[in-house]
């Protein structure tokens, strides 16, 4: 999976298998931290927030895991990741991930290139429920088109529990919520 200039790519017949998507941010961080001292200390924490930001507005930027250490996971969960590795470690793995991904992405044509993208675009197009919640501002589109149905918006948005069901119900077949759009 990567974000490339043709759009998020889930299917992707293996090509992105070695790409993790990480914070810009907190990735910079690390690199200005570790390179000042390098055994700097690392929470498990800050590790966290690193590989699973919460943000939807936060950057996320592409890493080539195969020029990182070989006790790295193949996996981009970040438990898998700290069961393998100490905070310290996974870190200076990632930054070397980030090095190598920008010496390997000339081995992509230009359309299949992964590039950077937000923790919103990563959550609606992986269908997550949890980033719409935080943030509505991301999916309000598809909030839109299911509350036309329901002539008080403002009751369905306070009742965030039918609401939610609703919109689990809705994104499991977007025929329905299509029908509904055009009706409204």
């Amino acid at each position: 999976m990567a974000k490339t200039t043709q759009g998020i790519i889930l299917d992707d017949a293996g090509l992105y298998d070695k790409i993790l998507y990480v914070s810009k941010s907190q990735l910079e961080m690390f690199e200005q931290r570790l390179q000042a001292d390098s055994k700097a200390a690392v929470a498990k924490e800050e590790v966290l927030k690193l590989l699973e930001p919460e943000d939807p507005e936060a950057v996320l930027v592409p890493c080539d895991i195969s020029g990182v250490s070989k006790d790295f996971p193949g996996s981009p969960e970040a438990e898998e990741i700290l069961a393998k590795l100490s905070p310290l470690a996974a870190v200076h793995d990632i930054i070397k991930a980030h090095a190598h991904f920008q010496t390997a992405k000339k081995n992509f044509k230009d359309k299949e290139c992964p590039i950077e993208m937000t923790v919103g675009e990563l959550s609606e197009a992986l269908g997550e429920d949890e980033v719409p919640m935080e943030g509505e501002g991301g999916d309000e589109e598809g909030g839109e088109e299911e509350q036309p149905e329901n002539s008080e918006e403002e009751d369905g948005g306070d009742e965030d529990e039918a609401g939610g069901a609703s919109s689990s119900k809705a994104a499991a077949s977007s025929e329905p919520v299509t029908k509904k759009a055009k009706t409204a």
